[in-house]
């Protein structure tokens, strides 16, 4: 009975090895406050695994990606908005909220899944799960999506994470595996600037 206790935790751990090859080797992506980061300094941690490209619009600072064997794929991104004048607290609050977030989810012709309040290195900020459609050159995509914002003076923050599939049940499948590790990598994002 020992040994088959042995066995089985064995098998375990190399299951949860296999399936867990991203949670193992990180490194640091750090912003140095010029250029679309607009002065904020932010440190982010991604698989070492994953590639990364700089974003292709004004405010994309970064685009992280791996890319599956069966070619679904999944991703993270960091985007700073800058905001023409600062919210105030009161005003951050209201936004930062489930029922704002899911009619921005419907207007983008998304579907909501939820959101909930969370807090990244101690800023207010907000977890939102929604899935959405696009096509591109491989044909029709779908997309879980786990995205968190927050406000840092005058500044929308905006760390995105995706799943994209041109098959719907893989892509949730993915989702699923992967969303526990999306929220460790968000967990241990650090802002470096003073946000005050």
């Amino acid at each position: 009975m020992k040994y088959l206790t042995l066995i089985l935790l064995i098998i375990s751990v190399s299951c949860y090895s296999q399936d867990s090859s991203f949670n193992n080797k990180k490194c640091d992506f750090i912003t140095d406050g010029t250029g679309k980061s607009q002065g904020l300094k932010i440190k982010l941690k991604t698989p070492c695994e994953w590639d990364s490209e700089e974003g292709d619009m004004p405010n994309y600072v970064k685009n992280f990606y791996y890319t599956f064997s069966d070619g679904s794929s999944m991703s993270n991104g960091l985007i700073i908005t800058k905001l023409a004048k600062p919210l105030t607290l009161s005003g951050e609050k209201e936004l930062l909220t489930p029922n704002s977030f899911k009619k921005i989810v419907a207007s983008k012709k998304g579907t909501y899944i939820t959101a909930r309040n969370i807090q990244i290195d101690g800023v207010s900020a907000i977890e939102v799960i929604f899935k959405s459609n696009s096509e591109i050159s491989i044909g029709h995509t779908y997309v879980y999506n786990i995205e968190y914002y927050f406000f840092c003076k005058k500044l929308l923050v905006s760390i995105g994470y995706s799943l994209a599939s041109t098959n719907e049940s893989r892509s949730k499948e993915l989702f699923d595996k992967y969303k526990n590790l999306f929220r460790t990598l968000v967990n241990m994002t650090s802002i470096l600037s003073n946000y005050e």
